[in-house]
């Protein structure tokens, strides 16, 4: 393989996981981009993907996106085949009820530009259950922050089986409850009731690293207290409640050695210079031009998956600290032309909370109290008030399972 493509593919991996290097101007010599293609086919009833993109030249100035235009079939070891619907940017998706069958071989074909692109025939194993998924408190040392976090780490146990070579994928979601739930709003000097749900809200995120597992070597045939995830005590995920899905795909050897070799190069800390762990072989080869390069693989794996709801007051109360609120939430400080300041969340007249909001000292409303004279209203910001503009305030169908 050329230099230039080694140093190509060695560009990328270290622009998306450093995510930010000193500068530095080599002459390198004009290269080709190089095709990647990846898939994951499981038995789970859900969408399957196929991403196909470019590695990006150390010579491109910007960065261009490439418009990807294939065919994407899925076939499996008796001749029937699935074509994938080009979604955009590069990604296609199965068929609405196509999923993977236990016991049989499946091979991704990609036609691109003349050119046709297949994989190994992979055979999908039978999954492996998930056992359980727990929390216990830990401290693990933060590398950008360097220093110690406390907070809480979640596992993960399977079930005995013949499998040996596992992969995970994690969602979190987490429960918004602002301080001050908004009430009313200011629209053209009149206050009126808001028209929408303020809160509570929930969040979710995703796994974005590479997490796997083995038990060869292990007494047992499972694998026990896997670490999926880390939450920091000072992160508000924590602060009311946090439902974690865990997806765990059984893999073959070759998959898992391949992953594993992704995720210790890209988890090298070591100089661009250094020497490197040469070009990760995946399971795709060009059938037009054998001679050429692409990268990526494609996966076929059993899914199984297990969700699990965390509580402050079950799980976390006594052993990880109440993070506080991610907005300042306190007073709010403003001074008149003769000087004087005070705060005005304190409560102050109809009339004051609309020309303090008007004037975007504040947001909304979260308290209207017309039963005094004069009546009084409280106001605050509106991500203290309204979690509904940063989070979904449809609650999940999960949240109560």
């Amino acid at each position: 393989m050329r230099r230039e493509a080694i140093y190509s593919i060695y560009f990328v991996i270290l622009t998306c996981f450093n995510g930010c290097v000193q500068p530095f101007e080599v002459d390198f010599p004009e290269n080709d981009r190089i095709l990647v293609i990846s898939g994951v086919l499981t038995n789970a009833d859900k969408t399957h993907y196929v991403n196909i993109s470019y590695t990006r030249s150390l010579n491109d100035d910007v960065e261009t996106p490439i418009a990807i235009d294939a065919e994407v079939s899925v076939e499996d070891e008796f001749g029937n085949s699935v074509s994938y619907l080009k979604e955009g940017n590069g990604r296609f998706i199965s068929p609405v009820g196509f999923k993977a069958e236990i016991g049989v071989k499946y091979q991704l074909k990609v036609l691109h530009e003349g050119q046709l692109f297949v994989s190994s025939q992979v055979e999908l194993v039978t999954p492996t259950e998930i056992d359980n998924l727990h929390w216990g408190p830990k401290d693990v040392i933060d590398s950008e922050l360097e220093q110690v976090v406390h907070g809480a780490q979640f596992f993960i146990d399977s079930e005995e089986s013949q499998n040996k070579y596992f992969r995970y994928e994690w969602e979190g979601t987490h429960l918004i409850l602002p301080p001050f739930a908004a009430t009313h709003e200011v629209i053209e000097r009149r206050i009126v009731e808001i028209d929408f749900v303020p809160s509570p809200c929930y969040s979710t995120g995703y796994s974005n690293k590479l997490l796997l597992a083995t038990s060869t070597g292990l007494s047992q045939p499972r694998v026990l207290d896997v670490p999926v995830h880390f939450i920091a005590e000072t992160d508000s995920k924590l602060r009311h409640a946090y439902s974690l899905l865990v997806r765990q795909y059984s893999l073959t050897e070759s998959a898992y050695n391949y992953y594993k070799q992704l995720k210790d190069n890209n988890e090298s800390s070591g100089s661009f210079f250094d020497a490197q762990q040469g070009s990760i072989v995946g399971n795709i080869r060009n059938e037009s031009d054998p001679e050429s390069l692409v990268l990526g693989y494609f996966e076929v794996s059993g899914e199984t998956s297990k969700r699990r709801k965390f509580t402050r007051g079950a799980d976390f109360m006594s052993l990880i600290a109440t993070a506080p609120f991610p907005f300042y939430c306190g007073e709010i400080i403003v001074c008149d032309e003769s000087g004087e300041c005070g705060d005005i969340t304190e409560g102050g007249t109809p009339a004051d909370a609309i020309e303090n909001i008007t004037l975007g000292y504040a947001d909304y409303i979260y308290q209207l109290d017309t039963s005094g004279m004069p009546p009084t209203a409280f106001i605050q910001r509106r991500g203290c008030t309204d979690c509904s503009y940063y989070a979904s305030t449809d609650t999940p169908d999960f949240w109560y399972e």
